[in-house]
């Protein structure tokens, strides 16, 4: 394949992996709450998360995270959108992205997370 022998180089971005507003408005349903996870945002510990149906988490690659365009992109179609952040030593830092989002998972099962059903 091309890829493989490095003719076509591999595509980045968000734009590169589909549209996420799409993604997202396909699997939220009823009075979903879409979660940003960023280096900016809600410190998670103030996240005030009441009953939704459904929960779509939302995180970016390492490098570059999720951008804002598309965080308001996400908010312009009516999805209810918070960008929670998690805590840090280091202003500007951030955790690998699977540890961040295995720590926020933990944040919301110890806040008591209700989903509807």
């Amino acid at each position: 394949m091309l890829v493989e022998r490095g003719v076509i180089e591999r595509p980045t971005g968000v734009e590169a992996y589909g549209d996420l507003v799409e993604a997202v408005s396909s699997v939220a349903e009823g009075s979903a709450l879409v979660l940003v996870l960023e280096t900016y945002g809600v410190h998670v510990d103030e996240l005030d998360v009441g009953p939704v149906d459904s929960l779509v988490i939302v995180v970016g690659a390492e490098d570059y995270g999720v951008p804002q365009r598309e965080v308001e992109r996400l908010k312009a179609v009516g999805h209810e959108v918070k960008v929670v952040r998690l805590p840090m030593s280091v202003p500007g830092a951030s955790y690998n992205v699977v540890a961040s989002l295995v720590m926020l998972l933990y944040e919301l099962k110890r806040k008591g997370l209700n989903l509807k059903r």
